[in-house]
């Protein structure tokens, strides 16, 4: 059964030696409430994501170097099912990049050798994660958060484009999340 369908894999190049990257994606299941009281409409089946996640992992990690699972599960105690779980249950993922919680983790955290890094919220900061790939096996993983004075000094002024992208998306967010 087919849970998501993957994101493109990104073969990525670096020092003369490829590396295949692929990222899976989840969200919060509590969609499913949202769905139940009729806040969305849409036709959107919300499926136990310990399950999607050991699925797609299964099929991507044969075929790739490096597995980032791109989540909004959280890690507050507040989540019904947190990145953490994901971590401790589904094996072969080498990175969860996470949010919900808006936790900032400033150089991540370890659980079962996966690496679960969250920024905050806001965009207050901007994370950075390296991984040491060796022989298409990740050898090494460390994590960090780039505060705005770095940021500013990496980029003093805000890329004109991605700022155009961020205002439409924020105007057309805003159109939805403000209907009645």
């Amino acid at each position: 059964e087919e849970y998501y369908v993957p994101f493109d894999k990104a073969a990525i190049r670096k020092e003369g030696k490829d590396v295949t990257v692929v990222a899976i994606g989840g969200m919060n299941w509590r969609v499913q409430s949202a769905l139940d009281k009729g806040l969305i409409d849409a036709d959107i089946e919300i499926i136990d994501p310990i399950k999607a996640a050991e699925a797609m992992v299964s099929m991507l990690r044969p075929q790739c170097d490096v597995v980032v699972a791109v989540m909004h599960m959280g890690v507050d105690l507040g989540s019904e099912i947190k990145s953490e779980t994901i971590a401790k249950s589904v094996t072969g993922i080498d990175v969860i990049i996470d949010g919900h919680s808006h936790t900032t983790l400033p150089e991540g955290e370890m659980v079962d050798g996966v690496l679960i890094v969250q920024t905050g919220w806001h965009g207050d900061c901007l994370g950075e994660v390296t991984l040491d790939v060796e022989n298409h096996k990740v050898v090494g993983k460390t994590a960090r958060l780039i505060q705005p004075e770095e940021m500013k000094k990496i980029a003093p002024e805000p890329d004109k484009e991605v700022m155009t992208t961020l205002h439409k998306l924020h105007k057309d967010s805003d159109k939805i999340m403000n209907e009645v």
